[in-house]
């Protein structure tokens, strides 16, 4: 196995890439180094080692050791969804391909040439983020439809002939996102698909919402509480739960006027932030929460 390089042989990144995908599909993970630096090489065991580090994470996973001469090494390959092309590690090419992208997937990608166990050649960063989920059954895989078809009928509809009540789907829907991600810390493909399904273009922005910890609690010592939701313009929406409301412009427009959305992102945030206990608290004094109450105060509650 090639090893953690010293000092003396440790450089900078060289090159830093971002890699976009959506849910359930391939990325590829570039990584090219040029014949040059390869032929630095003198110890004639040459090999990449490829890791993630998570997201809001200071710990690196080992994924997989390619080199020249010897199959690639697994250590980690995301359930068999790491492709490398090995074939093409002479030429300086050590790409790899995910496949079945999942949400767990994002993350600082490190592709590190290593020339022995003791000295780096060069790094190359990939920063890869989930973008989008799949827009339409054709985009889904076979068994992410099958998952979501089967939920739906058994636990969400009463009956093939009876029209399914929303309210309901989404009620055991969050029931079974708060259950999954007690039981992992992760959400499983088929409940996102299925989110996607139920709110529709509101389940990624609120899924966004939701990973960069902008839904926050405020409580008062009289045991009161509302929600507050940081939007992507950094103004702050007060939601009330109990009655699915938010002041913010799309709640007004989508769901109110066109009823064409269940819920904003805002409230979806904040119910999807309950249910895998990622809010943020604050506590405040009963005036405070109600200055908030009665929008007596032009001031922003921020955590």
């Amino acid at each position: 196995m090639a090893g953690k390089a010293s000092s003396k042989c440790e450089r900078e990144a060289t090159v830093k890439t971002q890699v976009n995908g959506t849910l359930d599909s391939k990325s590829l993970m570039p990584c090219q180094f040029d014949s040059s630096l390869l032929s630095q090489a003198t110890k004639g065991n040459t090999a990449v080692v490829w890791t993630l580090k998570k997201n809001n994470t200071t710990t690196s996973q080992y994924l997989v050791e390619i080199g020249f001469s010897k199959p690639p090494t697994f250590w980690n390959a995301r359930q068999g969804r790491i492709i490398p092309f090995a074939g093409l590690s002479k030429e300086g090419n050590f790409s790899i391909l995910l496949n079945r992208t999942r949400l767990e997937d994002q993350g600082i990608y490190l592709c590190e040439l290593y020339d022995g166990v003791n000295c780096s050649l060069g790094v190359q960063e990939i920063q890869f983020t989930i973008t989008g989920l799949p827009l339409k059954a054709a985009d889904a895989s076979p068994g992410m439809m099958w998952s979501l078809y089967r939920a739906l009928k058994t636990k969400f509809f009463l009956a093939d002939e009876m029209a399914p009540v929303l309210s309901n789907v989404a009620e055991e829907l969050l029931k079974e996102v708060k259950k999954a991600y007690q039981e992992t810390s992760q959400i499983p493909d088929e409940l996102l698909l299925a989110l996607k399904f139920v709110f529709g273009p509101s389940a990624l922005h609120a899924l966004d919402l939701v990973d960069q910890r902008s839904v926050t609690c405020v409580t008062s010592p009289s045991g009161r509480r509302v929600f507050q939701a940081m939007g992507s313009s950094g103004r702050s929406y007060t939601c009330y739960s109990s009655c699915h409301y938010c002041p913010c412009p799309a709640f007004g427009f989508c769901v109110l006027r066109r009823n064409d959305s269940l819920l904003c992102k805002h409230i979806l945030a904040t119910y999807l932030s309950q249910a895998m206990g990622l809010c943020q608290e604050l506590a405040l004094s009963d005036q405070q929460l109600t200055d908030i109450l009665l929008e007596k105060t032009g001031e922003k509650v921020e955590a």
